[in-house]
């Protein structure tokens, strides 16, 4: 995504619209893919499958509130939305060590 916002921002609009499309595909198939596997934890915590299917649904449901935290934490700090995407990436390499550590395999 950040392509095609990068390029709004800079006046390129005009060569970098064309990826918005690609981009939002790829973010909504990457989520359905990580809602799926979210459901093999099941495997590795079989004693906690309420939370399980609640972390599956949050997963895809929960990202919906994601644009309406995104321009309150825009507004409030005065940040440009390319910073608070990196602060994201950021965030989500982080979650993806600390599973790495925590999951049993």
């Amino acid at each position: 995504l950040q392509v095609p916002l990068l390029g709004a921002q800079s006046g390129h609009d005009d060569y970098t619209h064309n990826w918005l499309l690609i981009a939002v595909l790829i973010s909504d198939i990457g989520a359905e893919m990580a809602m799926m596997s979210v459901w093999s934890m099941i495997w590795h915590f079989p004693d906690f499958e309420s939370v399980v299917a609640a972390c599956s649904s949050l997963t895809y449901n929960g990202m919906a509130l994601f644009p309406i935290i995104l321009s309150a934490l825009m507004r409030a700090n005065g940040l440009s939305l390319s910073s608070v995407m990196l602060g994201w990436l950021a965030l989500v390499v982080l979650a993806c060590i600390c599973c790495r550590y925590t999951i049993p395999t």
